[in-house]
């Protein structure tokens, strides 16, 4: 018979501290920053596998070199194309119920996923909030999450054409008070065959003076539409806010809308002046 040995040793394996750098970002990576109490959270997709992304964070407390903590893996398995955008997903906090929230379409599947947590590591099990999207047409993974200031609601903005391709569609909201269970309506209509997607979207105020807020494309990305609605979705007011961008390239990817604290509106966007130079405007 072999002898076996067992042998020991006090000499273990240095563990090296983090650094506290920021990562290095693939190119087009989304990235979200938030400011709550006093502490810096950056989120940032990261490519797991081809095709597939998940969500890191990393924090600090002043945002200066060597002060982030290691990137820790909070959200799995986001479903994006390189070329609009790698890892889309929507992260917030509510400063109302004293959470943050995040969303992203999950990979192989047609729906979107919720997840809520306290400090932003320790997160949640996901529910759905829709789950009639498209798995192919990659233009349309644009997700807005917003809160409500004074109550408990939640508001998620996405775009949806159908599984056949792009021939119809819509610009839809999904809703809920506690993040379980969510109603959704429809904002507006995609232009067949186009290229169009969604820009923005938000809400301000509470109960019924609650407003609805969003921004899309029409038109083969020529021009911006600024839509709202004061009965919960129901019924939306729609408005041409630019018209003839002539908007191509990456440009189109830099609209954004926000509403400040008053609910007053504004929107940021590119449009062509020329061939090679865009106008911000």
């Amino acid at each position: 018979d072999a002898d076996a040995f067992f042998v020991t040793s006090s000499v273990l394996t240095e563990v090296v501290p983090y650094d506290g750098s920021l990562p290095t970002l693939d190119t087009d990576a989304k990235t979200k920053l938030l400011w709550v109490d006093n502490v810096y959270y950056l989120a940032f997709s990261s490519s797991s596998a081809d095709g597939i992304y998940d969500v890191y964070l990393t924090t600090s407390t002043d945002g200066s070199d060597e002060s982030w903590s290691e990137p820790q893996e909070v959200f799995t398995g986001l479903w994006a194309p390189d070329d609009y955008g790698k890892g889309l997903f929507a992260f917030e906090y509510n400063s109302n119920d004293s959470y943050f929230g995040i969303a992203s379409y999950t990979t192989g599947t047609s729906r979107i996923d919720f997840a809520t947590s306290s400090d932003a590591f320790s997160w949640s099990a996901t529910s759905t909030v829709a789950d009639h999207l498209p798995t192919t047409q990659s233009n349309v993974r644009r997700i807005y999450l917003d809160f409500g200031t004074s109550d408990s609601y939640v508001a998620l903005f996405y775009s949806n054409y159908d599984q056949g391709g792009m021939t119809s569609g819509s610009y839809e909201v999904a809703t809920s008070t506690n993040g379980g269970s969510w109603s959704t309506s429809t904002i507006g209509t995609l232009n067949n065959g186009e290229q169009d997607f969604f820009a923005g979207g938000g809400i301000s105020g509470s109960g019924a003076s609650r407003v609805f807020r969003a921004a899309f494309f029409e038109d083969n990305l020529n021009d911006i539409i600024y839509s709202s609605s004061t009965d919960g979705g129901a019924t939306w007011t729609s408005t041409t806010v630019a018209e003839e961008l002539n908007t191509e390239g990456p440009a189109e990817f830099t609209i954004n809308l926000a509403v400040d604290d008053n609910g007053i509106p504004g929107l940021v966007y590119h449009g062509r002046v020329n061939s090679s130079m865009p106008n911000v405007t």
